[in-house]
């Protein structure tokens, strides 16, 4: 069979991941800054980060716990109701709609989790030490588990919903073109947006 990279599709969508990584990074960050905002505490939303602080309260284990949820929980509640939505409403076709491309990036949030665990074994494989500032650790944590508890369940759970939009909505043809969007889109977009530019455009 006949490999085929679709180009206009392939710079249309590596563009969308491209935004979506710069969308899901700050939407999850204003999670936290929401929760923390509700809870009495000021906070500042940079472009990866949400600082808080209160001179008149002291933050409680509960209170350190739902700041901590709130990011991951608005990314994988977005995730899920993008995924319920091109369930209910799609179906596999030569075609993809642009309601069903953009129920397919919503869904897609997901991958946030798939992305972070990736990354986080990879610190470990260079480093030899699992860090431990991720939100999805902190959460094993405070559940006395094993540090990888929760970043492998949501981690899969991510990739399940990856496979599943690939293999049930994204048409075989376009397959491989998706795959390598995704893959450059996302890459793009965690570099320009948490490693070089996002610093100075939200500091």
């Amino acid at each position: 069979m006949r490999i085929i990279i679709y180009k206009r599709l392939l710079l249309y969508l590596a563009i969308s991941f491209f935004i979506s990584t710069i969308i899901g990074t700050i939407s999850h960050e204003f999670g936290h800054y929401i929760t923390a905002r509700l809870l009495g505490f000021r906070a500042h939303m940079s472009y990866g980060m949400v600082s808080f602080s209160n001179d008149y309260k002291i933050m409680n284990p509960r209170q350190e716990f739902w700041l901590i949820l709130a990011g991951p929980l608005q990314t994988m509640v977005t995730g899920t109701a993008g995924f319920l939505f091109l369930n209910y409403f799609s179906r596999q076709s030569i075609r993809v709609t642009f309601l069903q491309w953009a129920m397919i990036f919503l869904s897609l949030f997901w991958l946030r989790q798939s992305a972070n665990f990736i990354l986080w074994v990879g610190n470990y494989l260079f480093t030899g030490q699992f860090g431990a500032d991720g939100d999805e650790v902190k959460l094993s944590s405070y559940f006395h588990l094993p540090a990888w508890v929760i970043p492998s369940i949501t981690a899969l759970i991510g990739f399940i919903v990856l496979a599943i939009v690939l293999f049930r909505f994204i048409p075989v043809s376009q397959r491989l073109t998706f795959i390598l969007s995704g893959l450059i889109g996302g890459t793009c977009g965690y570099l320009f947006w948490l490693v070089y530019f996002g610093k100075i455009i939200m500091p």
